[in-house]
């Protein structure tokens, strides 16, 4: 089998939340892994800065109190979180012997670590971040990610961090294979089984695809399992990759197993990480 699949600069959107730290900590052992570059980013939400300068906007307080918010302390915030996510990545990076880079942006967080995604090969995040005030909705930017990224995007949680085995879904097409080869990559890293989830197709087709994926495993010494899915949605590949106890999920972004708009509400389903590969 090809070693494709190839991830030369992993790019880990940083803040300060849990679940971004659990992605550093993820990014900065594949980038060890897979000798590859690391870059950190933090942005600056420029939603928040120009809401802090607004007249009449208010700070909602946990004793249900309310102030005016201040734009320079928010500035000040803002400096402080990037301060401390720089921090955080140096520290994971320095415990891999990883070198790193970091950046600070200004803008649409989403559309800031989207468009970082074109700069490399894989992008990192956690799937919630924690909100700097009331009412943010959580969650958008791993949405945003997982559907418009233009390189791979993997997203963790905090409490759902990289794992083994892993998970791969397999269809025979281009971008299958070339997920299929980073999932060996990974598997391999990680000392771990592979599960394959073949979508339903007919006796024929289902039984070439079985029979050339098994031959291309074969050579690759891995302990391998081939799982045929009854029916394709999220909740089908949910149900599967629970059955596998899959600590990794890996999945084209093309794949026959779910369509392009569930690939969101998928990640309400699982209880292991999520690897998009474009």
């Amino acid at each position: 089998m090809s070693e494709g699949g190839e991830i030369r600069r992993i790019v880990v959107a940083v803040d300060t939340s849990a679940d971004s730290l659990a992605a550093v900590g993820a990014a900065a052992g594949l980038a060890a892994g897979l000798s590859a570059e690391l870059h950190g980013l933090f942005v600056e939400d420029d939603n928040l800065v120009r809401l802090a300068r607004l007249p009449f906007a208010r700070e909602i307080c946990f004793s249900a109190s309310s102030r005016l918010l201040d734009a320079e302390a928010v500035e000040r915030q803002l400096r402080l979180l990037a301060a401390a996510a720089r921090k955080a990545l140096e520290r994971a990076a320095a415990g891999r012997q990883v070198a790193c880079t970091f950046r600070v942006a200004r803008g649409q967080v989403a559309r800031e670590v989207v468009a970082a995604a074109g700069a490399g090969d894989l992008l990192i995040l956690g799937r919630v971040s924690r909100p700097l005030f009331a009412g943010r909705p959580s969650g958008s930017t791993a949405r945003a990610a997982a559907t418009s990224a233009a390189s791979s995007v993997l997203l963790l949680t905090a409490a759902i961090t990289l794992g083994q085995p892993v998970v791969a879904v397999y269809d025979g097409r281009e971008l299958a294979r070339r997920a299929l080869a980073l999932a060996v990559r990974l598997a391999r890293l990680q000392q771990s089984s592979l599960t394959l989830l073949l979508p339903p197709l007919a006796a024929g087709e289902g039984a070439a695809l079985e029979k050339s994926v098994a031959v291309a495993l074969l050579a690759t010494g891995l302990d391998f399992t081939l799982q045929p899915v009854r029916r394709a949605g999220r909740a089908a590949v949910a149900a599967a990759v629970g059955e596998a106890h899959g600590g990794l999920l890996v999945v084209a972004a093309d794949n026959r197993l779910l369509a392009p708009e569930e690939l969101t509400p998928l990640l309400d389903l699982l209880t292991c990480p999520l690897l998009v590969v474009r």
